[in-house]
């Protein structure tokens, strides 16, 4: 197992290429995530760095964020991007919600 290689923990819910029929970009693989931990699809927002996982996404009915470290060239794309994850937060609301800013805005 690759990830217990690189010393990192199991996720306690996980989607691998085996468990879907098709893969992306078809919305299987975020589909069968999204009702393993119990949300609708279109209350998920996927972080992805690649064409065919913002297809998927979409086909599965969810927003996506474009994180663009590993590109060389921009993703054409309409999805909002951002470099990495360090300037993001997430907020949650007295109701519960979580809102995602950056942290410039906040």
């Amino acid at each position: 197992d690759s990830i217990a290689a690189a010393g990192l923990p199991l996720p306690p819910v996980m989607v691998a290429a085996e468990d879907v029929q098709h893969g992306k970009p078809a919305p299987d693989p975020f589909l069968l995530g999204a009702a393993k931990l119990g949300y609708a699809p279109a209350n998920c927002l996927v972080f992805e760095d690649t064409l065919a996982g913002l297809q998927s996404a979409a086909a599965a009915g969810m927003d996506s964020i474009v994180v663009t470290a590993t590109h060389s060239h921009p993703l054409a794309t309409d999805v909002p991007a951002v470099l990495d994850y360090a300037d993001l937060a997430v907020l949650q609301s007295e109701a519960g919600q979580l809102h995602l800013q950056l942290r410039g805005q906040i």
